[in-house]
């Protein structure tokens, strides 16, 4: 943007740039503490977490590692992407995000999160692709067909039943259903299958790791066959991170901790309107007009982007 404006004969230093960043980001304040609301009001959220360096932060190293963590929530109408800043990836951080939330976590197997299951009224759903990915990384080294080929086959069946449903556009009563018919045996055959040889292959063999990180998973990696509006994996937080992942290729860092908090903000607000199919520029556009009369919760709630249909982007 700085080169741009140059060329258009307009000097703005990037200092002054960056400044507006940060205060656009904390204008938008409000509506990200109603994401939050949005998401702990609703029985499912799903979580991730990634690294992000950022250089000047009082009493820390430039070296020391932060990080970007995602919840997604809220009921498909309404579902908000909030994306939080913080120093730590210590389960304080989920443990406070999801102060009043009660429900299903969709999280992978990060140590983390265990805390929320025994102190909260929280159930775990664990990550089937994690798992799945575990046994790919071995196939990736030994090409002869063996145990990881094995429990990759048996996996796929498993999400060959989550294709069919997809298809047929099933109701989540009737998914829970068609998960209890079809699901259920294929998850006790590899139950069975991960007990047989765990103690046929050494745990310190990698095979023997993706045996021992997926039954350890186990109560967890079941959970989604109990309610139908449940997935069977974590794909969903995973791919909303990814938007920042990217970003992070490029720039790298971020200066100070309120760039941090102000880039959390702007990616909150423009991943919810992706997710409701609104045009970015335009809903930002509209909100940047309208939040400076907004007062009261109500004008705050109508420029949330679950309720800026007017806004939706036309194929």
């Amino acid at each position: 943007q700085e080169e741009i404006f140059k060329r258009s004969g307009i000097d703005i230093p990037r200092a002054s740039l960056s400044l507006w960043m940060i205060r656009i980001g904390e204008a938008i304040q409000p509506l990200i503490n109603l994401m939050q609301d949005n998401i702990n009001d609703y029985d499912i959220v799903y979580a991730d977490e990634t690294p992000v360096q950022v250089l000047n932060e009082k009493n820390r190293k430039a070296t020391q590692k932060s990080y970007m963590w995602l919840f997604i929530g809220g009921s498909p109408e309404k579902r908000s992407y909030y994306y939080h800043y913080a120093q730590t990836r210590a389960s304080g951080v989920p443990y406070q995000i999801l102060d009043d939330f009660k429900g299903y976590l969709h999280c992978d197997g990060y140590s983390g999160y265990l805390s929320l299951f025994t102190t909260k009224p929280i159930k775990g759903v664990g990550c089937m692709a994690h798992a799945r990915r575990k046994f790919v990384e071995i196939t990736k080294v030994v090409k002869e067909k063996g145990l990881a080929h094995e429990a990759i086959n048996i996996i796929a069946k498993l999400y060959a039943i989550e294709k069919q449903i997809k298809e047929n556009q099933y109701s989540s009563n009737e998914i829970k259903a068609y998960r209890a018919e079809h699901a259920q045996p294929i998850l006790d055959e590899f139950k069975q299958w991960l007990l047989t040889h765990k103690t046929k292959v050494p745990p310190s063999f990698p095979i023997g790791k993706a045996i021992a990180y997926t039954l350890k998973q186990w109560p967890y990696l079941i959970n989604y066959i109990e309610d139908g509006r449940l997935e069977i994996d974590n794909n969903l937080s995973e791919r909303g991170i990814k938007p920042f992942v990217i970003g992070r290729k490029n720039w790298m860092f971020m200066g100070n901790e309120h760039g941090a908090r102000a880039t959390t903000n702007l990616f909150s607000l423009i991943e919810t309107a992706k997710a409701h199919q609104l045009n970015p520029f335009a809903y930002l556009r509209y909100v940047f007009e309208k939040l400076p009369l907004a007062n009261t919760l109500e004008d705050y709630e109508r420029l949330m982007p679950y309720n800026c249909q007017h806004l939706k982007q036309t194929a």
